[in-house]
């Protein structure tokens, strides 16, 4: 019995020191599969690129001169159109007081008018003459030359009240040097609307933060709704060179995580996604210089659904086939 013992206690010995074969192993957990690869390239058949209305055109040449980019405001004229009107008032006061003086000295020279009353309109005169003077001083100081000496000051007042026009103040680079005078600027507001602008000249004070050279532009035609305060982009033309490049529609520019791309057409159903630079805005698209050539074809209309289609055709997680 004893015996019987020991080989049974012997025998679940050796099973409990045996090592487990390999089958015996736990499988190891499955490595999820990488699905996020955005190759940049996708095929679309000519019925579907009809059904979603892609529409692609040739990229157009260019050649723009350097600009300088500027930092600038839309100029509140509220003083202007109030200095205005005290211009026209002091003038009137002005010419009423000159013909009343003018009056008295005539009947002064028949003996009909008083010594004292000729002077005492002398005096209202100069005193007239002075508010006119310190009026137009004033203009001239706070607006410059090229708005102090305009003839059409009032209408020019009424137009910027009413916003059919507007004042641009442009702050120069303090590190930048211009070798001429700018003569007109291209003003770009924060959505990439643009319009043209006429320099009056340069600003009557510098701004205490800045302390840069400063220029006032007019929009004569204010068609991008400008409004006092408004922050804005201005670009100054400089004197050099101009650049080749090429100009991009703005539908034809997607962006993913804030990087701007367009569609390059390779052959009838394959499409390329590029990365390009946004160098200038202009008032239809882009100046982009490098990244495409004259005459290359790109997605104009429906460059964002092909995106979309790109992102689930190499995505499955993302709901595509």
């Amino acid at each position: 019995m004893k015996s019987i013992f020991l080989v049974i206690i012997t025998s679940l010995l050796i099973l409990g020191c045996k090592k487990p074969d390999s089958d015996d192993k736990p499988a190891a957990p499955d490595k999820a599969e990488t699905t996020n690869d955005v190759s940049g390239k996708i095929s679309l058949d000519l019925e579907t690129q009809k059904r979603i209305g892609l529409v692609v055109e040739s990229v157009k040449g260019i050649q723009i001169a350097p600009e300088l980019k500027c930092y600038g405001k839309v100029v509140d004229p509220s003083s202007l159109v109030s200095m205005a009107g005290d211009l026209i008032a002091a003038k009137a006061m002005s010419d009423a007081s000159q013909a009343e003086l003018k009056r008295l000295q005539s009947l002064a020279a028949q003996d009909n008018a008083s010594a004292r009353a000729v002077q005492t309109a002398e005096a209202t005169a100069a005193h007239d003459m002075a508010q006119l003077s310190a009026t137009r001083l004033k203009i001239l100081s706070d607006w410059g030359t090229a708005i102090a000496n305009r003839t059409n000051l009032t209408e020019l007042a009424e137009s910027l009240a009413a916003l059919n026009s507007a004042v641009v103040r442009a702050e120069v680079p303090i590190n930048e040097r211009l070798d001429a005078k700018p003569t007109t600027a291209r003003v770009v507001t924060l959505n990439d609307e643009s319009v043209e602008a006429e320099n009056l000249g340069p600003a009557t004070s510098t701004d205490p933060l800045i302390q840069s050279r400063s220029y006032l532009f007019i929009v004569r035609s204010n068609s991008i709704a400008l409004t006092p305060g408004q922050a804005v982009t201005v670009y100054l033309a400089k004197d050099s060179s101009e650049r080749d490049g090429c100009v991009v529609p703005r539908s034809a520019v997607i962006r993913q995580e804030g990087e701007p791309w367009v569609y390059l057409q390779t052959g009838g159903t394959n499409f390329f996604r590029q990365r390009i630079t946004l160098d200038t805005p202009l008032e239809n698209g882009w100046f982009v210089a490098g990244d495409l050539k004259t005459n290359d074809q790109i997605v104009v209309t429906g460059a964002q659904i092909l995106f979309s289609d790109e992102m689930n055709q190499n995505n499955p997680a993302r709901g595509g086939d």
